[in-house]
């Protein structure tokens, strides 16, 4: 009997205490999508080829074009495009058969009746062709990689070429805002001296203190002084 009760209350704890516990059951886990897109850019964010254009400032486009036509970097850049293209034809050419074609012109002479000497001539045209068989695939890889090569110099040359421009774009615009400074500059040194000058008047006719004078004169020399910074 004390057996049967020794093994009776474990199983009981057991029961109550699994009765006991409460709490939400875990969450079942995120779905996860197969794959990752992300959408392209738009096209209009691109700026177009001669986007200083659109300022109508034909000084701006002499600048640029003179940049353009004296920039080593830009010319080794042009130059690397090139040399792609030209890796882009050779890799190309790879996959096509290649044809050898011939052509020769032989002059002879022969012994002819009577022990004269006769002068000949022969023609001879060949044409061969050879093909390589891309059975691993390396000629359409090594295609396929000049093209990239190709675009990645394009990309280069863009690139070079977008900063040059806009380098050239924003050294343009701080000049006319210097100018239009000075041009604000000036004009105000010419409306203090104008004042001035009536200040004077006034002074000499009496209609002014020696102190406005002074004061005047103080205004129109720290208007030159900013005009002249």
């Amino acid at each position: 009997m004390q057996g049967l009760a020794r093994l009776v209350v474990p199983i009981l704890m057991l029961l109550f205490g699994g009765c006991a516990v409460t709490g939400n059951p875990p969450a079942p886990a995120p779905e996860m999508p197969r794959a990752f897109a992300e959408p392209a850019g738009s096209d209009a964010a691109v700026p177009a080829a001669d986007w200083w254009g659109a300022f109508g400032s034909p000084e701006l486009s002499s600048l640029i074009a003179a940049a353009e036509a004296a920039n080593p970097d830009l010319a080794i850049a042009a130059e690397r495009v090139r040399q792609a293209e030209a890796q882009v034809r050779i890799a190309d050419a790879t996959l096509f058969p290649v044809l050898d074609l011939r052509a020769g012109t032989s002059r002879f002479k022969t012994r002819v009746d009577g022990g004269k000497w006769e002068t000949r001539d022969a023609s001879s045209v060949t044409l061969g062709a050879s093909y390589e068989i891309d059975l691993w695939g390396r000629n359409a890889s090594g295609a396929r990689s000049a093209e990239a090569d190709l675009r990645a110099s394009r990309f280069d040359e863009e690139t070079v070429r977008l900063t040059l421009v806009a380098g050239v774009a924003e050294a343009y615009f701080q000049v006319l805002s210097l100018r239009g400074r000075l041009a604000v500059a000036r004009e105000n040194l010419d409306i203090a001296q104008r004042v001035l000058k009536v200040v004077d008047s006034r002074v000499r006719n009496g209609a002014a203190s020696a102190l406005d004078l002074a004061r005047q004169q103080g205004g129109a020399y720290d208007t030159g002084r900013s005009s002249a910074a």
